[in-house]
């Protein structure tokens, strides 16, 4: 019984060691001119506007925190409409497909929401960049968590 609960104990931790080795472990650092490549080969639009986002300030490799600010549409908009879903009527039904597509794709690369809130109000701080002084234009915002920003670009490959 003592070895079974031995076996039991080591392969937890063995179990555990794996998780926090994949969720925590961020990779190389990425440059600006390595983002361009992958966005262009996997034609991901637009692509110097997402490059400049990903590329300002020093990469390290670590995990980082990416809050998005959201302003939903009265009415659904695809750029291609063969691709909405017959359910998707409101520009809140767009924003559940599209976090059903992104979490499929993101979760793998151990990305996901730390928090999203309904309400938007003036904040202690204003972000860096940003530039709109009227906050309660924002129907949501929700901070994720992405391993990396090379993991990020990937996510943003793997949904295009």
């Amino acid at each position: 019984m003592a070895s079974l609960k031995r076996a039991v104990g080591a392969a937890l931790a063995l179990a555990y060691a794996a998780f926090w080795r994949w969720y925590g472990c961020g990779s190389s650092p990425i440059s600006k001119e390595e983002i361009l490549n992958t966005l262009t080969e996997c034609g991901a639009e637009p692509v110097h506007e997402i490059a400049e986002s990903f590329s300002r300030g020093t990469d390290s490799g670590e995990s980082f925190l990416m809050m998005n600010l959201v302003k939903l549409r009265d009415e659904a908009y695809f750029e291609d409409a063969s691709l909405k879903p017959s359910w998707v009527k409101t520009g809140f039904d767009a924003d559940i497909n599209y976090a059903i597509t992104l979490m499929s794709v993101a979760v793998p690369f151990a990305t996901h929401p730390i928090i999203v809130i309904y309400k938007v109000s003036t904040p202690l701080m204003m972000p860096e960049g940003n530039h709109s002084s009227v906050w309660t234009e924002w129907d949501y915002f929700a901070l994720m968590r992405y391993r990396s920003r090379r993991d990020a670009v990937g996510i943003i490959c793997a949904v295009e």
